[in-house]
This record gives structure tokens, C-alpha cells and sequence, in this order.
């Protein structure tokens, strides 16, 4: 995270918010729209000043420069810093998709679509758009480093029908992208999560393949490649085992196929490439208790919270890890986890009220999230 170190500032500050434990404090700023809180820790006579990055999806160019012009406007010395050098902007963010764009997002547009789920730094989904300029490609990634090289490569290629979303796919799946809407899912060398503790991060489950099954058309394809012969077979199962989908082509082979980073490792190090074509069939899905997205929400609670707080009720926990106390309302830094979902947001408390908003955290939260906050709020 950005960060740099002051010393004490000779300008102070005009609204700010302390940690009702800690001595830290949090200050509000403002560009182009954008709400961002940078947090000042003292330490033995020098100040740390960083920024909060709970409600930054993905840490940009000029989220280094807000910091450095936040610290400058103090008329602080500045220390040292790991900033490094930064100079424009970053190339290709016109091809990242926030949550309030997807919502407005025109699924209904006549032409193709597919979804790689973990793109990595775009190698596979920038031939494919290269080569098909009259369908929509789309693109997963949650690591920041590898996702700011997919941005530039469709920069660099000038693509206008590629996108990426640093999203959770199963999340993206179940509640951006309409019903019946992909023509097919590619999901190239998914990391096969070994340990038994991290089982729920595999992106194949039942769960998960009714969630395919639901975006994608009737006689949509599902591409699923792997390295790992356990994890070949699991998944085969899996599939087998779904009334959605019938395997219409089983490969192993040691020739390159997607021509993706990690086929290349793999094939170099003379390992075999596990491929399975799964396609969607006819059979009807019904939602079961549909979920939906909240823009805002309010949740009554009794007394303030304080930092530290951990709030637990069946497969969901809140963790209100840093409380930040203001004259008219605190400032709540929160993880949230429901199912294998988890969120890290802001809220706000004002009045022994608990205060949702989109616009400061820039993504939405769901109907079954509030309920189980007012649950544990009582």
C-alpha cells in the first residue's frame, strides 16, 4: 500500500476522525468524484501517512500523486517513501469495469460474449479479441500487478470489444451478468488450492457450475484446462454429476492448445494439459431463493461499536476492525463474509444508525448481507 513518512505537519488538519484504540487518525479527501480517506499513524516522533484501501479497487498512478499532494498542501517535510516513480496514468482503465458500470452495462447487444475466468495479465484473451473483433470478451483477475498488465496489452492494441473486471467470478456470474447471456466460459489453468483450508476458493464446486449454468446460453460451452490430474478428475466429476451440463470432448495432450502463460510453463517443464469441453444443455434452472444487490441500506444498532468487534451467526461474519470516531459520525473499516463471499467496505455510523453507500465504498452489498446485519445488530 502507498505509503510515506512526515514529519509533524506545520499545517493542521480541519476534519478528521481518531481511532477509538489506536493512535491513528483518518482524514477525508475528494477528487473527480472519487471518496478517499488517508490514515495518520504517529510513530516515535515522525508521522506515517497512508491510504486506506478499502474502498480502492485497484491501486492506481493517481492514487500515489493524491497522497503526495495531500502531504506537500501540509507543508510537511517529506521522510522517505515507497512510492517509487510514477508518472502517468495508468493505460487501458477505459477497459476496467467498476460495479457501477457493469450494472449499466448493455448485456443485450447482439454479438457474442465469452468470460475468461482468471485472465491474468490477458495473454489469452487478447489473441481471442484480436482475432474475433465482433464479440465481447471479458476477463477476471483479482491480483492487481497481473491486471494492470491486461490493461495495458488492450491499450496497446487499441481493443474496444475486451473488458476486465478484479472481481470474484462466482460473485460477477450470480449477480452482474444476466441470465442465458455468455456464449461461453474458458477457465485456463486455475490454481488447484491443495490444502484442505482453502477448499471454498476453488472455482469449481456444485454451487459453482449451477452458477455457470445459469449464465450461459442453452448449447453454451464451458472450457476447463488443467495441468493437475487430481483436479481433472474432480472436476469431470463434478460436471458429471451437474443436470446442466453434458462433456462433449475429453483431451490430453502435450502440444499447446490456448497458448496461454501457463500452458507455456507447463508444457516446457513436460508436463501433459488436462482440457474438458463442457456444454450447457436444455434442462431448466431454478433460482431458489434469488439474492439481489442493495445500493444503500440502513441497519439500526444499539450503542456504538468499537474497533475489534467480531459478530458471528452460522456461515456469516462481520468484523468491524477499525473504528474511527467523529463529531457527527463514525467511520467503520469492516470485513464481511457470507458463504465464500467477502467483502471489505465502510460504513458510517451516525445516531445508533449503521449506514451503507455505495458511493463510498464503489460496490454494492446484497439483500441477505443487510438481513444478516440486522440479525446480529439486534
Amino acid at each position: 500500500m502507498p505509503h510515506l513518512y512526515i514529519k509533524t505537519p506545520q499545517t493542521h488538519l480541519i476534519e478528521s476522525w481518531k481511532h477509538d484504540h489506536r493512535n491513528v487518525k483518518l482524514v477525508r479527501v475528494q477528487e473527480n468524484g472519487e471518496i478517499l480517506f488517508i490514515k495518520f499513524k504517529a510513530l516515535d516522533g515522525i508521522i506515517r501517512i497512508s491510504l486506506l484501501p478499502t474502498n480502492i479497487t485497484l491501486i492506481l498512478n493517481r492514487h500515489k500523486r493524491i497522497l503526495m499532494n495531500f502531504a506537500r498542501c501540509l507543508n510537511a517535510n517529506i521522510l522517505k517513501s515507497n512510492l517509487g516513480e510514477f508518472g502517468e496514468d495508468e493505460k487501458g482503465l477505459e477497459t476496467l469495469l467498476d460495479e457501477k458500470r457493469l450494472l449499466v452495462f448493455n448485456w443485450h447487444k447482439p454479438v457474442p460474449k465469452y468470460l475468461e475466468i482468471g485472465s491474468g495479465n490477458g495473454t489469452f484473451l487478447i489473441k481471442m479479441a484480436r482475432e474475433n473483433p465482433g464479440a465481447l470478451y471479458f476477463g477476471t483477475e483479482i491480483n492487481g500487478f497481473v491486471l494492470k498488465k491486461a490493461l495495458r496489452s488492450a491499450s496497446k492494441f487499441s481493443l474496444n470489444n475486451v473488458y476486465y473486471l478484479k472481481k470474484d467470478a462466482e460473485y460477477l456470474l450470480r449477480f452482474f451478468i444476466p441470465n442465458n447471456t455468455l456464449d461461453a466460459i474458458y477457465i485456463n489453468f486455475p490454481d488447484p488450492w491443495f490444502k484442505k483450508r482453502h477448499e471454498k476458493r476453488k472455482i469449481i464446486s456444485p454451487h459453482a457450475i449451477e452458477t455457470f449454468a445459469k449464465a450461459l446460453k442453452s448449447g453454451g460451452m464451458l472450457f476447463f484446462t488443467t495441468d493437475d490430474l487430481e483436479y481433472a478428475t474432480r472436476t469431470e466429476e463434478l460436471f458429471y454429476a451437474s443436470p446442466f451440463f453434458t462433456l462433449k470432448k475429453r483431451e490430453i495432450s502435450g502440444l499447446p492448445r490456448f497458448h496461454t502463460k501457463y500452458e507455456r510453463k507447463w508444457l516446457a517443464k513436460g508436463k501433459v494439459i488436462y482440457t474438458f469441453i463442457f456444454q450447457r444443455n436444455e434442462n431448466p434452472l431454478h433460482n431458489r431463493n434469488p439474492d439481489y444487490l442493495l445500493e444503500s441500506f440502513t441497519v439500526p444498532v444499539r450503542g456504538r461499536l468499537s474497533s475489534g468487534t467480531i459478530m458471528k451467526r452460522d456461515n456469516f461474519t462481520a468484523v468491524f476492525r477499525d473504528v474511527y470516531r467523529g463529531e457527527m459520525e463514525d467511520i467503520i473499516n469492516a470485513i464481511i463474509s457470507h458463504g465464500r463471499f467477502t467483502w471489505f467496505v465502510l460504513f458510517t455510523w451516525q445516531k445508533g444508525t449503521l449506514h451503507y453507500s455505495p458511493d463510498l465504498n464503489h460496490k454494492f452489498l446484497t439483500r441477505q448481507v443487510k438481513e444478516k446485519l440486522e440479525r446480529l445488530l439486534r
